[in-house]
């Protein structure tokens, strides 16, 4: 069975492959730090946790938006 939980600031390590793949997969190329730093403000903001789930199959437009800021 799989577990699924909240990500935390100790999950980064685990979290950063999984997004860095988000990103190639995108054809985008943030560096470590941009994504660390979107996972940041993702896990610090609960609202834009909730933009973020919310917007489906346009998610790849609010990442590369958010990472090239």
């Amino acid at each position: 069975m799989t577990a699924v939980s909240t990500v935390g600031e100790a999950d980064l390590g685990e979290l950063l492959p999984l997004m860095r793949g988000y990103a190639d997969f995108y054809e985008v190329s943030p560096t470590d730090e941009a994504l660390l730093e979107l996972s940041r403000a993702l896990i610090a903001d609960a609202r834009a946790q909730a933009v973020y789930d919310r917007i489906g199959g346009r998610r790849e437009e609010w990442v590369d938006y958010s990472l090239d800021a």
